[in-house]
C-alpha cells in the first residue's frame, strides 16, 4: 500500500532537548513534508533546526512568540499549500510512535468523505494516558449530559480509558493537538486557520469542534499511538508557570461560548465555583495570587477581550 501524503506542523519554543527527540522521530518515517514553527526561541532551537539535511524540513521562525496558537495559525497556513491529503499538528514535546505512518495509512484507506479528522491516543513516556490530551465529547446536546457535566465534571466529557484499548474508533467533538489528523483541504477551504489570539489553551478545542460544526466527524483511532512529555501540570494538577492560568480560563469561557450556546451563561456561575475550589491544589502562600490571576482571566474572558499583550501576562501573574 502506498504510503498516505501527510504533512507535519510542529510548534516550538525553547524546549531544543525535546525539540530533538521529536524531530528525529518525525525524519525517521516517511512523512511528506514536517514544517517547523519557531516561535522566537532564545536557545539553540536555531541552530539545532538549520543543522537538520532533509528536503522535507520546512523552518519558519515567527516575528515574534504567538504562543502555541500563533504558531499553529502560522503553520497550518503553510499546511495548507502544500501537496498533502493529511495534516498533522503536533506540540515539540510530543512525537509520534516509530509505526505510526504505516498505522495511519492503514486507517486513512477508505476513511469516508465525512471524517474531517483523527484523534491519536496520547500517553505519556512511562506509558501513562496524557490527561489535558483526552479527546472529549461536548455535554451540550442532551440537558442529562449537562447534568452530569456539572455533577461530575471532565470526567463526565472525556473519553472513558476502555476506548484506548477497544478495537472500534469513538467519535468524538474536541482533540487536542498532540497528533490530531486532519484533512489538508479543510485548512485551506471552509475550515480556515485556528484562532491565534488564543495564546494557548483551547485553540485546539475550539478548532477541533469547529470541524465538528461544519458537519465533518472527528472520530478517534487508539491505534494511532503518539507520546507526549508534557510537564503543564505537576502531581497536585496545579498549572505551572502561573501565567498560564489567565489563558486558561480567558480561554475556556471563550470555548464555552462556542459550544453551550444558549446554556453558557447558565453555567459559567458552576465553573466559576470549580474553577475558585482549584485553588486548594496550590501551595497556602500561592492561593490567593492563583484567585486574583484566575479572576481576571474570567473578566477578560466575559468581557472577549482578546488584546492584552503576552508580556502584560506575565507581568500581573509575578
Amino acid at each position: 500500500m502506498t504510503s498516505a501524503k501527510v504533512a507535519v506542523v510542529v510548534v516550538t519554543h525553547n524546549r531544543a532537548v525535546l525539540l530533538r527527540e521529536a524531530i528525529d522521530a518525525i525524519l525517521a518515517q516517511s512523512f511528506h513534508d514536517v514544517v517547523v514553527v519557531d516561535n522566537c526561541s532564545t536557545d539553540e532551537t536555531p541552530e539545532l533546526l538549520a543543522a537538520y539535511d532533509d528536503p522535507r524540513l520546512h523552518v519558519v521562525r515567527a516575528d515574534h512568540n504567538g504562543g502555541g496558537a500563533g504558531g499553529f495559525h502560522i503553520g497550518c497556513g503553510i499546511a495548507a499549500d502544500l501537496d498533502v491529503d493529511w495534516v498533522v499538528l503536533q506540540d515539540d514535546d510530543a512525537r509520534p510512535v516509530p509505526d505510526f505512518m504505516e498505522r495511519l495509512t492503514d486507517a486513512v484507506a477508505g476513511l469516508p468523505d465525512e471524517v474531517g479528522g483523527l484523534a491519536a491516543a496520547v500517553r505519556s513516556p512511562d506509558g501513562v494516558i496524557v490527561e489535558m490530551n483526552r479527546p472529549s465529547v461536548s455535554p451540550f446536546r442532551d440537558r442529562r449530559d449537562i447534568l452530569s457535566a456539572v455533577l461530575h465534571g471532565r470526567a463526565a466529557l472525556h473519553i472513558e480509558d476502555s476506548a484506548y484499548e477497544a478495537d472500534d474508533d469513538t467519535d468524538v467533538d474536541c482533540v487536542a493537538f498532540v497528533g490530531y489528523v486532519m484533512r489538508r483541504e479543510l485548512i485551506g477551504g471552509e475550515l480556515g486557520l485556528p484562532r491565534k489570539e488564543f495564546f494557548i489553551y483551547a485553540d485546539d478545542q475550539s478548532y477541533s469542534y469547529k470541524v465538528r460544526e461544519l458537519g465533518y466527524r472527528n472520530v478517534f483511532k487508539p491505534e494511532l499511538k503518539y507520546i507526549h512529555d508534557c510537564a503543564t501540570y505537576d502531581n497536585t494538577r496545579a498549572v505551572s508557570p502561573r501565567w498560564k492560568v489567565y489563558y486558561l480560563y480567558r480561554n475556556s469561557l471563550e470555548f464555552y461560548r462556542q459550544i453551550a450556546g444558549r446554556f453558557f451563561y447558565p453555567v459559567v456561575p458552576f465553573k466559576l465555583v470549580a474553577w475558585t475550589v482549584r485553588a486548594q491544589r496550590y501551595p497556602r502562600g500561592e492561593r490567593i495570587a492563583y484567585l486574583k490571576i484566575a479572576g481576571r482571566g474570567v473578566l477578560d474572558g466575559l468581557r472577549r477581550r482578546f488584546d492584552v499583550p503576552h508580556d502584560d501576562v506575565v507581568d500581573f501573574s509575578s
